[in-house]
């Protein structure tokens, strides 16, 4: 029916400002954080720090959409990071941002953590909630310090008709802060930590929940191909890392607002979501589970990762580049039985 029918029959609500979108995570530019031999924070390395987390700083945050994570990710590129490396775990944060740990949707004390490693996931949690801390912190100093530059004019001056009246040399001198050129400690740091806001939030994670939550969700991609392959049982903990990091895949929000909601699974990090979701997604999918016909891979999969919009359900390849290395050795040994024949 037309809604101009409908209108003819009941009240029809056109315009209203409530939406649902896609989930979506930050993602940005990262600030390393370490702890010094004496237990101090810093910004930059030095001989002895450790590596505790990485924040995405106020100023640069930016969104990431569950559009932009490729096909069966899980099968991917979720592979080609080493949870027992920094540097690499680094390099997934920087790539596609902050994978929180999908038991922080369920307390301790429920029975599904007592199949997990209690003590690692609380000491990952705290040593996020550090992290998040500093960055709180740091975003609050960021922000009173660009509002001070800003009130004392970084353009120019509003007049009473609310002109502005530019003033070109503050226009040319000025200099916006460097997030966390400085780290507030003892009293100054209590004051900003006061005045956080949404405004000058940071998101931030510890290193040990990052490296955490990679080998967690590897572990369980494993089992869940073992159990593909082979059949029989698996382990209800490799099958609840998906289900409790899952989520909807749309959020509600009011116009251009973000809820500003402390929920567990954190307010715009999803990642962790998006990557339940696709695992739990693939097996709706009717399409049968196939081994990659590229020599050499190991990926069972569904659908084809390449750059089609539609991903491809018919295919023998895991993805365009498994199925161009195929191609050439299949030219290769067909250009050899000529020559020998």
């Amino acid at each position: 029916m037309h809604v101009r029918e409908l209108r003819k029959k009941t009240t029809v609500y056109e315009n209203v400002e409530l939406h649902a979108d896609p989930i979506e995570w930050s993602n940005a530019s990262i600030v390393v954080a370490y702890r010094t031999p004496d237990g101090e924070w810093s910004l930059e390395d030095g001989d002895g720090f450790e590596v505790v987390g990485y924040i995405h700083p106020c100023n640069e945050w930016g969104p990431m959409g569950f559009s932009e994570l490729p096909v069966e990710f899980f099968n991917h590129q979720l592979r080609d990071y080493d949870p027992r490396s920094e540097e690499s775990v680094r390099r997934f944060v920087a790539d596609w941002g902050f994978p929180f740990l999908p038991q922080r949707n369920l307390t301790k004390e429920n029975g599904s953590w007592r199949y997990q490693d209690a003590e690692r996931i609380s000491a990952a949690i705290s040593a996020t909630e550090e992290v998040r801390d500093l960055a709180r912190v740091l975003g609050a100093m960021w922000g009173d310090e660009y509002d001070r530059r800003t009130r004392q004019g970084k353009y120019g001056d509003y007049t009473e008709d609310n002109s502005l009246i530019v003033d070109e040399e503050a226009f040319e001198s000025y200099e916006e802060p460097i997030y966390g050129e400085r780290i507030p400690t003892g009293a100054e740091a209590d004051l900003f930590r006061s005045m956080a806001d949404e405004l000058t939030d940071s998101d931030a994670i510890s290193f040990a929940e990052a490296s955490l939550t990679l080998e967690t969700l590897q572990i369980a991609v494993l089992n869940i191909m073992h159990c593909i392959h082979h059949g029989g049982l698996i382990h209800m903990k490799h099958l609840d890392a998906f289900n409790l990091g899952s989520s909807n895949s749309r959020k509600l929000h009011y116009g251009d607002w973000r809820s500003g909601a402390a929920t567990s699974q954190q307010v715009h990090s999803m990642l962790t979501a998006a990557i339940c979701n696709q695992m739990i997604d693939a097996f709706v999918d009717p399409a049968p589970w196939r081994d990659c016909a590229c020599e050499g891979c190991d990926v069972t999969f569904k659908r084809k990762q390449s750059k089609a919009k539609t991903p491809a359900s018919d295919s023998i390849y895991c993805c365009s580049t498994c199925e161009e290395r195929q191609k050439k050795r299949n030219q290769r040994a067909a250009a050899k039985s000529r020559i020998q024949h």
